[in-house]
């Protein structure tokens, strides 16, 4: 592992390559997956650690850093970083959970989609809203006609 071979300096110069700061990732090809995957070890604990697991998540998306697709491996990255309060993952693992529920004709999977595109929209990730709007045309919940009442639905299962 490439942390642990170099001191903190060096490792540091890299960490800043893969994340130099809380908000947005180089796309320096020259980085891999892997390299990305021990950045997320070494920045246990720190706001940077967020950031690479949305990143690492997102490559597992898009086969970015030399990843192969595999939607398990990202939804696991979401996952992480959305308990850590990362509003944007927890939405992506939100979308993932409904192509899921779809695809598998799962409703439960689907309804949990929703519930975490939801948490997101109340974390405040402006893009959550359009899924919730989607759901509500969809009927998916018969008589929900606006987000608000998908909202509140919503709001009074997870206080259940």
């Amino acid at each position: 592992m490439f942390w642990r071979k170099k001191s903190k300096k060096e490792t540091d110069k890299q960490a800043k390559e893969i994340c130099p700061d809380e908000n947005q990732v180089n796309e320096n090809e020259s980085i891999d997956i892997r390299d990305i995957e021990e950045a997320i070890e070494h920045y246990n604990g720190t706001p940077s650690e967020v950031t690479l697991l949305y990143e690492a998540g997102m490559a597992y998306i898009n086969g970015k850093y030399n990843a192969i697709p595999d939607k398990a491996k990202a939804l696991q990255f979401f996952n992480r970083a959305g308990k850590l309060g990362h509003a944007e993952s927890q939405y992506k693992a939100g979308q993932l959970y409904m192509l899921k529920g779809l695809d598998n004709d799962d409703r439960l999977t689907f309804i949990l989609g929703i519930t975490e595109i939801y948490e997101a929209y109340k974390k405040g990730c402006k893009e959550a809203i359009k899924d919730l709007q989607d759901v509500v045309e969809s009927g998916f919940f018969g008589n929900v006609s606006s987000v608000e009442d998908l909202c509140a639905i919503l709001e009074e299962n997870s206080t259940v």
